[in-house]
């Protein structure tokens, strides 16, 4: 029964994070001073406490979106930006986090996103990077395979639905 007890006190103790704690993670992610170490082990971190609803909610109220598709653009470490995805893709299923509105997508098309995203699909080992990075742009291929935005050697991996 101890055991029960404290895995029940752990749990309640990570679906009860305050926001502050969460504003403090976005401003590691933020900083461009922090070494890259502190900004993965934020992101690993933010990984492990955004599978509860609550804690998505805090963390987008924390301005969360913005800072990780902004890391995202910024980043050229591969792991880095499967991180970034793997967020992004927990903020994406509360209501909070991401409306695809065509204004978000155009603008995600013009800072760069999308042809991110294509290039993970190109250069990248990892599975679960390629299949998040595939995932979204066949969400949201309406919209931007036209698009001017994506270079043209891009779009041969461009997915289709």
């Amino acid at each position: 029964m101890t055991r029960i007890g404290s895995l029940f006190t752990m749990f309640t103790h990570l679906i009860t994070i305050k926001t502050d704690f969460f504003i403090g993670v976005v401003h590691i992610l933020q900083d461009q001073k922090i070494l890259n170490q502190a900004s993965k082990a934020a992101l690993k971190l933010l990984v492990e406490l955004c599978p509860w609803g609550k804690n998505r909610i805090k963390l987008v109220e924390a301005g969360a979106v913005s800072v990780l598709i902004e890391l995202l653009l910024d980043t050229s470490e591969l792991r880095a930006c499967e991180l970034v995805l793997i967020v992004l893709n927990q903020l994406c299923s509360c209501v909070e986090g991401f409306s695809a509105t065509d204004r978000v997508l155009e603008e995600m098309l013009q800072v760069g996103v999308v042809s991110k995203l294509c290039l993970v699909l190109q250069v990248d080992n990892s599975l679960k990077a390629k299949d998040r990075a595939k995932e979204i742009l066949k969400l949201h291929s309406r919209v931007w395979k036209n698009s001017s935005c994506i270079p043209p050697p891009l779009l041969s991996s461009y997915p289709t639905c």
